[in-house]
């Protein structure tokens, strides 16, 4: 934040990589912004994530000239800095990013790797709008304000993953194994049932004591509608010691109508997301957007 605020130091431009899917696009960004720190400097994004914010909803948003001219990163997110356009820059900057300038050039491999989370962290600080909408998605997918529950989240692309021979492809039920796995070994899950072990060694009566239950929530965040139900249905009569499981996730989202009308027999239909987001409407590509945002922020919670 000293570097990025710092508005006499010298700013490079990372521009957002027009292709590929979202998180690799915000991967990429963060690779490149790390770059310019290692060197000393702040950096300023431009361009677009490609349909993904290159959209007539982001163009309202910001104004026509700050889209055309910076880019529309401001569209979801909080600006990756506040200095103003035309600032005097340099490389000497100002005593307040001095420290961390220094400690940048010199990272370990374990403090690259460091910086690079934080980077990623520090991007993707959502602005009000985008968070109102995230507040919006918690309550329509039945996730409580206050959580109090433990909370496991599965990730299942199916889209144009499901053809893709770079990524081997998973069944719903081997999802469901691998939350009933986690539950088996998990202290939440199990620690009830030691401690009535170890009572029903001190008092036999005890022995059929009934156990309270504690729910987990599983989020399920995928491109097809067809894995909510499908894990709903798998795991809502399992119990896992003292767990059991409500599973909760969009269902036929934007991003969930679209792929899951994919035809992988037509050329024109093997891409992905990226690829269709372009061709969505105003409201219906803003949507997509929120879709992914909300995903990635339930799977980092």
């Amino acid at each position: 934040t000293a570097v990025q605020e710092d508005c006499s130091l010298t700013a490079d431009d990372v521009p957002m990589s027009p292709g590929g899917g979202f998180a690799s696009k915000f991967q990429l960004v963060a690779a490149k912004a790390m770059k310019a720190l290692k060197k000393g400097h702040a950096f300023r994004l431009t361009g677009h994530f490609a349909g993904y914010t290159k959209m007539e909803y982001c163009q309202k948003s910001l104004g026509k000239e700050t889209f055309e001219k910076k880019g529309s990163y401001a569209c979801f997110f909080q600006p990756e800095t506040n200095c103003p356009e035309g600032a005097s820059r340099g490389d000497t900057g100002s005593d307040s990013s001095r420290e961390a300038r220094t400690r940048f050039q010199s990272l370990s491999k374990v403090e690259e790797g460091q910086l690079y989370q934080a980077i990623e962290a520090y991007l993707f600080r959502m602005n009000d709008q985008t968070i109102a909408s995230v507040r919006e998605r918690e309550k329509k997918v039945g996730f409580p304000e206050e959580q109090k529950r433990p909370l496991v989240a599965v990730h299942a692309r199916r889209g144009d993953k499901v053809v893709d021979s770079y990524n081997r492809y998973y069944t719903t039920r081997e999802y469901a194994q691998a939350v009933f796995t986690w539950a088996s070994k998990a202290d939440e899950c199990q620690q009830q049932q030691q401690q009535q072990q170890q009572q029903q060694q001190q008092q036999q009566q005890q022995q059929n004591k009934q156990q309270q239950p504690l729910h987990v929530q599983v989020y399920v965040a995928s491109d097809s509608a067809l894995v909510l139900g499908e894990l709903t249905t798998l795991l809502g009569n399992v119990r896992a010691g003292r767990c059991r499981f409500q599973v909760i996730g969009n269902k036929n989202s934007v991003t969930q109508t679209v792929m899951d009308g994919h035809q992988f027999d037509r050329p024109n239909e093997y891409q992905g997301m990226a690829g269709k987001v372009e061709r969505l409407k105003a409201d219906e590509a803003r949507e997509a957007t929120i879709d992914i945002l909300f995903d990635i922020y339930m799977i980092s919670r």
